[in-house]
Formats: structure tokens, sequence, C-alpha cells
């Protein structure tokens, strides 16, 4: 099976990001994402997008005036990142993207370079990119370590969740798609390299309160789970 970094890195990723293989679930999933992400939008005035690709709400931050940093693993994906600030004279101190692993998150941010307090900042996972993760309980590990408020977006486990995952794989065109249920969630893999699991909130609640992480899960859309710092979850639901 080929490794992660490399399924994204030379280009068999890229179609879980082609909005062509989109089937109407997964387009719902992500109007209300970015709902969600509107709800959030009050109590933070910088968006780290972890798992950001070539930054899937760079735009998005933008127009709202938001200070934006862009985190992922594939070079690629970065270069194109920096390529769009280019094309969009965004002043670097504003917008940047950083080349590295959500499992050295801690390490990457550094509070006294935020230029914001670091209760004003969200961690944002779009799309499962906490899902795609090869090593959750580092990544987790290392949010802790870091204190940033953060809300992951990724699927329910239930079953209509898990027919529209499916379809929306098909679609990609990958081949020998296998679907694993285990007690940490629903996992698709395929010989070509998918490998993308949701995590079912008890999995994730016992894996926070490991490390010390209030967190809430809340649905949204049809599909959707939200699980985010109790604080903002309390938050947003005033």
């Amino acid at each position: 099976m080929t490794k992660k970094k490399d399924f994204y890195g030379n280009g068999q990723g890229d179609r879980l990001i082609d909005p062509l293989f989109y089937p109407k679930g997964i387009n719902l999933f992500l109007e209300d994402e970015e709902k969600l992400l509107k709800l959030l939008a009050p109590f933070f005035d910088l968006l780290i997008e972890v798992g950001c690709m070539h930054g899937r709400y760079l735009c998005w931050a933008i127009r709202r005036k938001k200070s934006y940093i862009g985190i992922d693993v594939v070079e690629r994906y970065i270069s194109e990142g920096e390529q769009r600030l280019g094309e969009l004279k965004t002043p670097s101190d504003q917008c940047r993207f950083i080349l590295g692993s959500a499992e050295d998150i801690a390490a990457i941010i550094h509070p006294n370079d935020l230029g914001v307090d670091v209760r004003r900042c969200l961690a944002f996972f779009p799309f499962n990119s906490f899902g795609n993760m090869p090593n959750p309980k580092s990544v987790v590990k290392s949010l802790a370590q870091s204190g940033l408020p953060f809300c992951i977006s990724s699927y329910r486990i239930s079953q209509k969740a898990t027919e529209c995952r499916k379809r929306y794989y098909r679609n990609c065109g990958y081949v020998g798609i296998r679907t694993s249920r285990s007690r940490s969630g629903v996992r698709f893999s395929s010989p070509d390299g998918l490998s993308t699991i949701a995590y079912g909130p008890t999995f994730l609640r016992e894996m926070f309160a490991t490390n010390n992480i209030d967190a809430r899960s809340m649905p949204f859309s049809q599909v959707g789970m939200a699980h985010l710092s109790s604080k903002l979850f309390m938050a947003a639901n005033k």
C-alpha cells in the first residue's frame, strides 16, 4: 500500500478535494462545515488550519479579516498555498503556511510569535483531515501541549454517513475499497493508498481525557460530527 505522505504527495489524494467527485451528502457536509466555522468566528482572531492542503479556508479567513496559518505535511500543498498568497498579495505577518506535521503542532506554533493571545486562536481540522493523520494519539498529545482551542470536523459513524463516504470514495475512482468498523471508528482503505477514518465520539473522548483535554462532540449536517474544546462549545451554544 502507498504510504500516506506519498498518497498525497504524488497527487492520488487530490481527488478527495475535487468537487466533481462529491456526492450530495459531501457537498452539504462542506456547506455546513463552513457554517460551523462562521458560528465559531467571533471567538478567534487567528485561524490555524491543520491539514490545510493548499489553504481550504485561506480566502475565508482573509474575507473576515482573520489572520491565518496553514499547516500541512505535504510540501507540494504548501508551495501551492504560498503561491496563492503571492497572487492575493497578502502580508506575510497576516497569513502564512508552514510545512510540518500535526504531531508537532506544539513545536511549530510559538505563542509569542502569533501576534494574538493563544485563547483567541482556533486550531481547525477541516474535512476530516484529522481522520487522515496516521498517529492521532500523538496529534492529540501535541494539541494538549499547545494549549490551543480546537475544532475537529469529521464524520459520524452512522450507517448513513458511512454510505455517503462510500459513494464519495468510489466517485474518486479508488479501487478495491475496504470498509472496516472497529472500536475506534469506521475506516475506509484501498490498495492505492486511501486510508481515512471517522473516529467514534467515545474513542475520542477517551483520547482527550488521557491528555487532560476537556472536549465536547456536536453533530452537524446530515453526516458530520465536530469535536471541539468545551469552552468553545459552550461559547458557541449560548
